[in-house]
């Protein structure tokens, strides 16, 4: 009987070890999601504001991924975002609650241009430099936003 008991015991203690390990798991889980977003979250953030900064598009500020054990925790206020050196290819993000500063790496792509024809042709049409144009990076996603283009 007294056999019985222990094992009754310890499968008891076995099932609750096995239950904490799931919620810790899950915990774990949800939280690299979230930090992941957050990350996500504060790279889009650099990336708006460096395009302003630099007088570009933000499509064409590029920040290599984070590394991925950086935490990023919710900033109560609007985050600080400042180039603090003057090659401008860094930038810092602080925050002051709760206080945390991270540098991400900034590197700004020329616009691509492509050569595209400034008006609807007939098929056949021999092409003269007076029927073809630039067009930006810009423009075109302009255009594929409006489903003018695919």
């Amino acid at each position: 009987m007294r056999e019985l008991i222990f094992k009754i015991k310890w499968l008891k203690s076995l099932h609750t070890l096995f239950l904490l390990c799931a919620a810790l798991s899950a915990i774990a889980a949800e939280n690299r999601v979230r930090d992941a977003a957050a990350r996500d979250q504060l790279t889009a953030a650099v990336r708006e504001w460096a395009g302003r900064q630099l007088a570009v598009a933000p499509e064409q500020v590029e920040i290599p991924p984070l590394d991925a054990r950086l935490r990023v925790p919710a900033c109560m206020h609007p985050l600080r975002l400042e180039f603090p050196f003057a090659t401008r290819d860094s930038v810092r993000a602080s925050c002051e609650n709760p206080l945390w500063q991270a540098y991400l790496r900034v590197v700004v792509s020329p616009p691509r241009v492509g050569i595209v024809t400034a008006r609807a042709l007939p098929a056949g049409h021999t092409l003269t430099t007076a029927d073809l144009t630039t067009r930006s990076e810009e423009h075109t996603s302009e255009l594929q936003s409006r489903g003018l283009i695919s």
